[in-house]
């Protein structure tokens, strides 16, 4: 494979795995605010800060297998 092309590919790869993850932080505070807590926090707490990284690093695992 061209040098070139797989620099190309890995930045859409890392932006894309980026603007997800941000959207994901986000969506916790804003769609869960008024959805009650558990375990004593807040549902978008384990949302945002929990599920969101969790998947960040699950898709670039999933992609990682895909590549081999």
């Amino acid at each position: 494979m061209n040098n070139k092309r797989l620099h190309e590919q890995l930045t859409v790869k890392a932006l894309g795995l980026t603007l997800a993850y941000v959207l994901l932080w986000l969506a916790g505070p804003l769609l869960l605010e008024g959805a009650g807590l558990f375990w004593g926090l807040p549902l978008w707490f384990w949302f945002s800060c929990l599920m969101a990284p969790f998947g960040l690093v699950l898709a670039a695992y999933l992609m990682l297998l895909r590549r081999q």
